[in-house]
């Protein structure tokens, strides 16, 4: 099934992957880690669901390019909190690994769509 301009199980995915992003946020600020550090991977981690939420609505495939392009950066930035998480020891990496794999495959599947979506406007 699709809503707007994209399928119902990857926005389900992203919002699986946004859930998973509050789940880990809740056991950082459990543990009184660092404030900004775990307001910016709530961000980017909820964030990147959102943009291709909107992504699903946009009203122009230049509008739906853009808010793709926006849900990358925000998946990659979240793998960097991810990874500086592990690297501060404030939990083990084969605790954050399997979220940071899920960023990283939805990250590929947007680059593909928005690989596509250029080619087939061209």
């Amino acid at each position: 099934m699709r809503r707007g301009r994209l399928d119902d199980a990857i926005l389900e995915r992203f919002s699986d992957f946004g859930g998973r992003v509050l789940r880990l946020v809740d056991v950082l600020e459990e543990q009184k880690r660092h404030r900004r550090v775990v307001d910016q991977l709530c961000g980017s981690g909820t964030s990147a669901g959102a943009q291709v939420y909107e992504a699903a609505e946009a009203v122009s495939r230049r509008d739906f390019i853009k808010c793709l392009g926006w849900s990358a950066k925000e998946l990659s930035e979240t793998c960097y909190w991810l990874d500086q998480v592990v690297k501060a020891g404030w939990l083990e990496a084969d605790r954050i690994e399997p979220l940071k794999q899920e960023a990283t495959e939805l990250l590929k599947i947007v680059k593909t769509i928005i690989a596509r979506s250029k080619r087939s406007s061209a």
